[in-house]
């Protein structure tokens, strides 16, 4: 099954209404129901049970505020590459049970290629970054390599899937 296939069985069983409810809570998350159901061109009861029923199927998974990390002195950004050396289950899980555990790891996706997993670091500076790779990362004990890109500039950041 492809993800194309996916996107598309998913998008079938939501409609223009659907779409524009979840375009705009993309844009606004603190929108009100009435003025969500205004700009969908519904009436507020409709649209909050289309809301609902959204987040019911696991549409929408949750709310947040998105936070400026530069704002807040978190200004060094990493994609950190990493191989595994034994690829065992519970190899595997104590690896993704350690990332979890670990809150400056704001993403960790499996890859295909030479590295298992890249994960997002968000640390405040150079010196903290190096203090987390060699306190947190390291020294587990099934990391085979590490390589490391730090994000200079973000030219391009949206969150969110496109819809429209």
């Amino acid at each position: 099954m492809t993800l194309n296939y996916v996107v598309k069985t998913v998008f079938r069983r939501l409609d223009e209404v659907d779409i524009s409810i979840l375009d705009n809570l993309q844009q606004n998350g603190r929108m009100t129901n009435i003025e969500l159901a205004h700009r969908a061109g519904i009436s507020a009861p409709p649209c909050l049970r289309r809301l609902k029923n959204l987040e019911n199927r696991g549409v929408i998974r949750g709310y947040h505020a998105d936070l400026d990390g530069s704002a807040m002195g978190y200004n060094f950004v990493a994609l950190c590459f990493v191989a595994l050396e034994n690829h065992s289950t519970k190899c595997v899980e104590q690896f993704l049970s350690h990332v979890r555990s670990l809150s400056n790891i704001r993403e960790c996706a499996s890859t295909t290629g030479n590295f298992d997993y890249v994960l997002k670091i968000i640390v405040r500076d150079l010196t903290d970054y190096e203090d987390f790779i060699d306190s947190k990362l390291k020294n587990f004990e099934n990391i085979h390599q590490i390589k490391t890109y730090v994000i200079m500039q973000y030219n391009k950041l949206e969150n969110g899937i496109p819809l429209l």
